[in-house]
């Protein structure tokens, strides 16, 4: 039998963009292949560590089947996860990566400014709590 892969997006848990995106994949994963875990946490500490990520990173990670994505590269691959509809967004992908990446680089950078910042990680309801790692 074939083991269903592991889809695990890592999101600054302090940013409010950050966890504004993470409520938008939840609501737009209906089979709830994805699932999250902060990068406070200890399991995106050690996976950062294991991938040779860099810590100071102000992106989101996308990890699945011990390859991890980032910046533009994690959005594409969550979106080709979540199918339907979000596909469409594909077609960004023709762009160069290091476009994509400039305004995915300014965004990140400008993020708390404009989407302000919490004193610490949300806790997910109890409902939703199945989908977080840590």
């Amino acid at each position: 039998m074939q083991q269903k892969k592991k889809y695990v997006v890592l999101f600054d848990g302090v940013c409010n963009l950050c966890n504004a995106f993470v409520r938008f994949l939840i609501r737009n994963d209906p089979k709830e292949l994805l699932q999250f875990s902060s990068l406070q946490g200890k399991f995106a500490q050690q996976l950062i560590v294991e991938q040779k990520i860099k810590p100071s990173m102000d992106s989101v990670v996308f990890y699945v089947d011990g390859n991890a994505f980032v910046k533009s590269d994690a959005v594409f691959q969550i979106i080709i996860v979540l199918g339907g509809f979000w596909r469409m967004f594909l077609i960004f992908k023709f762009l160069p990566a290091s476009w994509l990446d400039v305004v995915y680089d300014f965004v990140a950078r400008n993020r708390y400014q404009w989407f302000g910042k919490k004193s610490e990680c949300v806790i997910p309801s109890p409902q939703l709590q199945k989908r977080f790692i840590d």
